[in-house]
């Protein structure tokens, strides 16, 4: 043995040791995520304290839901909000107050652009993506349904 440092068949190094930041455990380095697939770049804190903290963030459904409007589009839960109160909290197609699904009006986007275009309950969110956001099979759909309401009429 080098320096301490033992090194198994999978090239991971057995001796060396870490104290993680959270738990202030010293820990063998396998217990600490790799950052890079090609070197020894690891975490600061450990596989368990890691999982922790994940945990209890997936628990937070606000903290969760403001992650992703920022993540995701680039905007924050009041942006959020004063679109939904421009909206007069209805679902900008269809004008219900009920946004189905999960509780949360949908954040409809250019797909090309990402810019936003409004909020949306989940039934006019899920055809916008089932009609792939094309005008023309849009006008399709609304043909048919014009020509088949009308022979069901007479």
């Amino acid at each position: 043995m080098k320096n301490n440092k033992q090194i198994n068949l999978f090239g991971i190094k057995t001796m060396e040791v870490r104290k993680c930041s959270k738990c202030k455990i010293t820990k063998n380095i396998i217990e600490f995520f790799n950052r890079s697939k090609n070197s020894y770049n690891y975490e600061n804190i450990c596989k368990v304290c890691k999982a922790e903290k994940q945990r209890k963030y997936r628990t937070d459904p606000i903290r969760e839901r403001k992650y992703n409007l920022k993540n995701k589009y680039g905007m924050t839960h009041k942006d959020f909000n004063l679109i939904l109160n421009k909206q007069n909290k209805r679902c900008k197609i269809c004008g219900s107050k009920k946004p189905f699904g999960h509780g949360n009006f949908h954040v409809d986007h250019n797909h090309k652009t990402g810019k936003i275009r409004g909020l949306l309950c989940i039934n006019c969110n899920r055809a916008l993506g089932f009609f792939k956001d094309n005008t023309f099979i849009l006008f399709s759909a609304i043909k048919y349904l014009k020509k088949n309401n009308k022979k069901n009429e007479d």
